[in-house]
């Protein structure tokens, strides 16, 4: 995880040693920005679970009562909501760890070039890592590479010299327009 790399970079002292407490603090304050605790995403998992069983209970009990079934439908939108939910975290979480593995710059404009991505039956993204062997190769520039990491390998600091068809890198000596602003001095 980068965030987690730049705080212990931040911490690390001239001597090569890491300010473990003042470390393991700032990590604790940003923890909730950039990660999903598990009690939070088990205890979703278990509310769905419970919401659902309820639902079918309810639902098997009060055929006949109007206003129970449109309670019922409500409840039916919020758990199919809270499952939507705890989908879209399984998912972001895969993802964005293995944007993080493979030295993704943005990890959210990748994960918006990802496009739709599903889960399979044991709860993986369903052909994730083919997904991002081909977004990696279709923009390589928004991953980090051999250059990202040496910058004394790349004197031209990622500049490219571009070939301008001259002959030597001088220029012609006849001016293409001259005619033109010939014509016009008259």
């Amino acid at each position: 995880m980068e965030w987690i790399k730049a705080i212990l970079a931040k911490h690390t002292k001239e001597d090569g040693t890491i300010d473990v407490d003042a470390a393991n603090t700032e990590i604790d304050k940003e923890f909730p920005k950039n990660a999903v605790p598990k009690d939070q995403y088990n205890n979703l998992s278990t509310q769905l679970s419970d919401a659902n069983k309820t639902l079918k209970s309810l639902e098997d009990k009060t055929k006949d009562n109007p206003d129970i079934q449109q309670e019922l439908a409500d409840l039916k939108d919020k758990a199919e909501a809270l499952e939507k939910e705890n989908t879209d975290l399984k998912i972001n979480g895969q993802v964005s760890a293995a944007l993080q593995a493979v030295g993704a710059k943005d990890i959210d404009y990748a994960t918006f070039k990802l496009g739709k991505l599903e889960i399979d039956k044991d709860g993986k993204v369903k052909d994730l890592d083919n997904k991002i062997k081909e977004l990696k190769s279709s923009i390589p520039d928004y991953f980090a590479g051999k250059e990202d990491t040496k910058q004394e390998d790349n004197p031209g600091n990622g500049y490219q010299t571009v070939d301008n068809k001259l002959e030597s890198g001088q220029q012609h000596d006849a001016d293409p327009f001259a005619d033109i602003i010939a014509k016009y001095d008259k």
